[in-house]
């Protein structure tokens, strides 16, 4: 077993104490394995979806080559938390095996493709056609596609789904028979409220539209996937900062939706509206510093660290005797004892004060990573958290979606990787009002971190889809230029509707799908 699955094997064992799992020399099959392409599919029901398999993704090569949305798959973990107790190690020996699979396949060139149960219809006649584009996903040379011309085949192929969307809404004259082509379809409906009265082309319909497409345009919906990610896959992370690609993304959809009907998204004004909204996403620069935060400092043990000490061995090492348990230093400020009438555990500093080493009574133990900040011993896990990491990603593309989505924030200071430092961020004041310059600073980093792909692009575009308008490019004209002219308005004092709209329909032909004006 190489370093790497030794390492999930470990996570795996500590979260319930269950060993025995692997089995040497075990031959893994695979569900269907295709000669001709040499291609693995796996489909993944309900039962592989459990804590323990999104742990074992968290530590997956960050250069392994997958073809599948590993985070998709890690928060699909995360919110079904499926589990198999027969025998007892079940989730952890099918995580464990999931892993060895993903992973030998990767490191051997042969493309594992998961599908996951309840996502498509895949027995029916368009799912064969889903399959079939997966397997045979088209090559691009992402290196001779020019940014205008591809964003207008993102945006021609975004206006097609659009069409289709409205034309499968005109079947429908209620709510109940919606319903039932919903359910008939496997599209989940539990977050679709009844409506007094009916109105299809509602964000009240937000949850089901992307599910739609996918059932109405297979290909099409693959098709943009495929483009988009593999577009960004082939650029560099300082190309997706310098230049404009995001804020053109983003302006196809949904800042246009919103601009033409800017009255409704901006009653109180453009500027007002976005620093009310950057204020808001503060979550972000949240996520980020818990994150990266250590497990405790070594100077408030005891102290006002305990209890996040106490909390990461329950969490970790299934020990709930330590929250009723004495916290002790040794006088040479070495050793921190933890002991109950029963049970004991130390954590010891080496002399170097690189590393702490866990003892429990049981036999278990770990490592622990030592770094010194701000005068200060900072005690870390072993997994080596940093600003790489995915999570930190998910942090600058949800919650500073707005630094991205609004043109008028392309004036802002360009974006600085360099001011992406674990011990900045851990170490950042976090106020409330307008964002102070450092919290900016972070914030603006973060956004340039953000992984950008086509399931969070296309998950923003729910009520443009739903409300329109559609917008058709006019022969030579270019969206980047739009974009440009939009900004001096939008930077100006006047920002109204009727400059915007006039504006938008200088560039566009527009089908408007309701009527709001």
């Amino acid at each position: 077993m190489d370093d790497v699955l030794r390492e999930i094997y470990d996570n795996l064992k500590a979260m319930r104490n269950y060993s025995g799992f692997s089995n040497p020399g075990y031959k893994l099959a695979c569900d269907f394995f295709i000669p001709t392409k040499n291609v693995i599919i796996e489909y993944d029901e309900r039962q592989h979806f459990t804590e323990q398999r999104a742990k074992s993704l968290a530590y997956y090569p960050s250069n392994l080559n997958l073809r599948f949305d590993k985070d998709k798959w890690r928060e699909a973990c995360e919110n079904i938390k499926a589990t198999d107790n027969d025998p007892l190690y079940r989730d952890e020996q099918r995580a464990f095996y999931d892993s060895v699979r993903d992973i030998s396949a990767a490191r051997n060139g042969v493309p594992l493709i998961r599908i996951k149960h309840g996502d498509y219809d895949w027995e029916s006649k368009s799912g064969t056609k889903v399959i079939d584009e997966l397997i045979n996903l088209r090559k691009l040379n992402t290196h001779a596609l020019d940014l205008e011309g591809t964003i207008e085949e993102l945006a021609w192929d975004f206006s097609c789904v659009q069409k289709a969307y409205h034309d499968w809404a005109k079947q429908f004259d209620n709510h109940n028979e919606v319903i039932n082509w919903l359910k008939e379809h496997g599209i989940d409906v539990s977050r679709c409220r009844k409506q007094d009265p009916f109105k299809l082309h509602s964000s009240d319909w937000n949850s089901i539209t992307v599910p739609t497409l996918y059932k109405l345009v297979p290909d099409c919906m693959v098709w943009m996937e495929d483009i988009f990610d593999k577009w960004f896959q082939n650029l560099s992370e300082a190309q997706i900062a310098r230049d404009t690609i995001w804020y053109l993304l983003f302006f196809i959809h949904p800042v246009r939706h919103e601009l033409y009907y800017f009255d409704i998204h901006y009653p109180d004004g453009y500027s007002s509206r976005l620093a009310r909204s950057i204020r808001s996403h503060r979550l972000g620069l949240k996520g980020a510093k818990k994150y990266l935060r250590c497990l405790f400092s070594w100077e408030k043990i005891p102290g006002n660290d305990n209890g996040r000490l106490i909390e990461y061995l329950m969490q970790n090492f299934n020990i709930e005797w330590v929250k009723a348990a004495k916290i002790k230093k040794n006088d040479d400020g070495k050793t921190i004892r933890i002991t109950s009438e029963t049970n004991s555990l130390s954590l010891t500093l080496n002399d170097e004060k690189t590393n702490v080493n866990l003892e429990i009574d049981d036999g278990r133990t770990d490592k622990f990573i030592v770094k010194t900040e701000f005068g200060g011993l900072n005690i870390f896990s072993r997994d080596g958290r940093t600003t790489d990491d995915s999570y930190i990603r998910a942090c600058g593309t949800t919650a500073f979606k707005h630094i991205h989505l609004h043109p008028t924030t392309s004036n802002w200071k360009k974006p600085n990787l360099q001011d992406l430092k674990e011990a900045s961020i851990r170490h950042l004041g976090i106020g409330e009002g307008d964002l102070s310059p450092d919290e900016q600073k972070i914030a603006i980093a973060l956004s340039a971190r953000a992984t950008p792909s086509f399931g969070l692009w296309i998950n923003y575009a729910q009520c443009a889809i739903n409300e329109g308008p559609i917008f058709t490019l006019k022969k030579n004209k270019r969206h980047s230029d739009c974009f440009n002219e939009l900004v001096g308005i939008l930077q100006g004092t006047d920002q109204n509707q009727k400059d915007i709209r006039n504006k938008l329909e200088e560039y566009y032909n527009i089908e408007v799908i309701i009527d709001t004006k």
